[in-house]
């Protein structure tokens, strides 16, 4: 059964050319009116909204080490089209750092946090570092910002699932379980540009030459209110060492209220009815296929004194992965 399904998934009408995410009721505001297709938007995007993250991965639980090892060794997550994140706590959301800031920050500055913490540490870079970015090489400002500890919309993912696992037990709590997450960026780049394209925010790519990390592509996307949300594998064309040390990428959604986890929901649920439609247009007689995209590594507090000897025996130490924080006290908006 092939997993690259090339069938056009149509979204309801309104869904791409809007409506935008908006509150329901401004302030000091009498209810928006909304058309019945617009309400049916909000209702399929709420109800998509609720559905935990976790209902579209494969999950697997391990207990002790030689648990874990053989899912990191085995068919699909050896081959090269997987990313991984690992987290100290498994009931953590996936949420890049400038969501959490902005859950810390009245309404007012919500809608433009990065913004603020942009031009804040712009200001302050240009006294501290004598290589800088292009004043166009907004992707590479950013990555520069994560690597600072500033928050942005960037999500850091590493291509080894060792590095994943270090971060994931290195400093995880006592008695909680830690987490690896797994993503195929292959399919969920050809499910975003898909989506993208079919809303017209892209043009459909021709050949192989394009990248959603081209500076234009990626202003146009990922720097601008785009509709649908998306989430998207991009890579800076120039690397810093932590990125290097970490075997990293970034995974990045558009602007959009609804958040990361709703955005990477919204791929993976597409590529989902993309694959079905296409099984039931040219393989009706076969039976339902769902395609792995994402899974859940849980790892046990039982498991993880033998993996943190496993990785440092393979040399993967905490020195390694020494965040540059230089100016993390002098980005942070006043």
């Amino acid at each position: 059964m092939r997993t690259d399904c090339s069938h056009e998934e149509k979204a309801l009408p309104g869904e791409m050319e809007g409506p935008k995410p908006r509150a329901i009721y401004e302030p000091d505001e009498s209810p928006l009116e909304l058309t019945p297709e617009e309400e049916a938007v909000f209702r399929r995007m709420a109800e998509l909204d609720a559905i935990p993250l976790e209902d579209f991965a494969t999950v697997h639980r391990s207990g002790a080490l030689w648990d874990l090892l053989p899912h990191l060794h085995s068919y699909p997550l050896n081959d090269h089209r997987w990313a991984f994140r690992g987290q100290a706590n498994a009931a953590w959301r996936l949420e890049p750092s400038i969501e959490r800031l902005r859950k810390t920050y009245f309404n007012s500055f919500m809608m433009d946090a990065e913004g603020h913490v942009w031009q804040a540490f712009k200001l302050r870079a240009y006294h501290y570092m004598e290589y800088l970015p292009g004043e166009r090489d907004e992707l590479e400002w950013m990555a520069l910002m994560r690597h600072h500890g500033a928050p942005t919309h960037l999500m850091d993912w590493t291509i080894s699932p060792y590095v994943a696992a270090f971060f994931a037990v290195a400093e995880a709590g006592e008695r909680a379980e830690s987490a690896i997450w797994a993503i195929d960026i292959d399919a969920v780049k050809t499910e975003a540009i898909n989506l993208l394209s079919e809303s017209g925010v892209i043009d459909k790519p021709e050949g192989s030459g394009f990248s959603l990390s081209d500076p234009e592509v990626f202003d146009r996307v990922f720097l601008h209110n785009t509709s649908p949300a998306i989430v998207a594998p991009v890579q800076p064309l120039r690397t810093n060492e932590r990125a290097t040390s970490q075997q990293g990428l970034f995974l990045c959604p558009n602007p959009s209220i609804w958040g990361f986890e709703f955005a990477l929901k919204r791929v993976l649920k597409s590529d989902q009815d993309r694959c079905e439609a296409w099984r039931l247009a040219h393989q009706p007689e076969e039976e339902p296929y769902r395609p792995e995209r994402l899974f859940k590594l849980y790892i046990a507090p039982t498991a993880r004194s033998e993996l943190l000897r496993e990785l440092h025996r393979m040399n993967f130490m905490r020195r390694s992965f020494r965040d540059s924080t230089a100016l993390l006290g002098r980005w942070a908006p006043t």
